[in-house]
């Protein structure tokens, strides 16, 4: 008899309940791993570790670009969801990003040199869409 191998005597008695379909088969099983496999354990922990992760990864960020060629902006500053986030410049425009959490709608005030504001309307935004803005400035507001 081989040390792999249980004695026949003793083999149909470690079979467990949970084995009792194999044996319907006429086949008796290559292994008996239990209930649960210590890798489906693990897996059972891993879970909402990975679904976290994967949620996490999710938030994903739009962007906000003001185009002012004629340099007429002063400033701009994006309101969204009752937030106000400064929107930097950078050579002929302004820019950013931001993570859209909640749906609503925003605008983005801009102050002309002047000392005018406008409000370019940013319209509904909704959390988990990539959403992309683009304006451009005129002298009578926001094309």
């Amino acid at each position: 008899m081989s040390a792999l191998q249980p004695h026949p005597r003793t083999a149909n008695r470690q079979l467990t309940t949970h084995l009792k379909p194999f044996r319907s088969t006429g086949f008796d099983p290559i292994a008996d791993i239990g209930p649960f496999s210590s890798y489906q354990l693990e897996m059972r922990k891993l879970t909402p570790l990975l679904l976290l992760m994967g949620w996490s990864c999710t938030r994903i960020e739009n962007t906000f670009v003001v185009h002012d060629e004629a340099k007429l902006v002063a400033s701009a500053t994006l309101t969204l969801c009752g937030d106000d986030t400064p929107l930097r410049r950078s050579g002929d425009r302004f820019g950013g990003s931001r993570v859209i959490d909640c749906e609503g709608s925003g605008s983005i005030r801009l102050r002309y040199a002047s000392g005018r504001e406008y409000n370019c309307i940013v319209g509904y935004v909704t959390p988990g869409s990539v959403q992309n803005f683009t304006f451009r400035p005129t002298r009578t507001g926001c094309a």
